[in-house]
């Protein structure tokens, strides 16, 4: 199993997610970037891993992705909460309970949390409307890391 080329899959079905009616579409990125350098963006950032119980007693990964969309802070607050309440229901529509990464390593991938209220969800962190999404991704059965 390759975490990188999870990510890279992962990039490639939010890339693929159509923006709200009136947005463009952002630019993802499967690691963060140097700096946003004032571009709207996607990025996924380095995954956390547990080992959680799976059939028959024995442990499978999860990796959790965090998943940050970047917006351009509104001066006009509900403007701003209506964009990030437009892209939470593309990207949840997008990726939802449940996403095909066309990888063999991955038993499913889901987004587990989306955030738009909450101190670690919808952040107005200077210039950034920050909507963040958790995507959980199961390891196949019998894969380890390298492999």
């Amino acid at each position: 199993m390759d975490a990188y080329a999870i990510a890279q899959s992962l990039a490639a079905v939010l890339t693929a997610v159509t923006p709200p009616t009136g947005e463009d579409a952002k630019t993802v990125h499967e690691v963060p970037p140097d700096g946003l350098g004032g571009q709207e963006c996607i990025v996924i950032w380095l995954p956390t891993e547990e080992q959680v119980p799976g059939p028959g007693s024995k442990d499978r990964s999860v990796l959790r992705y965090p998943v940050k969309l970047y917006l351009t802070s509104e001066t006009d607050t509900p403007k701003g909460a209506k964009r990030l309440y437009a892209w939470h229901k593309a990207l949840r529509f997008a990726v939802g309970s449940s996403v095909h990464l066309g990888r063999t390593d991955v038993a499913y991938a889901a987004v587990e949390t989306i955030n738009l209220a909450d101190p670690e969800g919808a952040e107005f962190e200077g210039n950034w409307d920050v909507l963040s999404m958790i995507v959980a991704v199961r390891i196949s059965e019998g894969v380890t890391f390298g492999a």
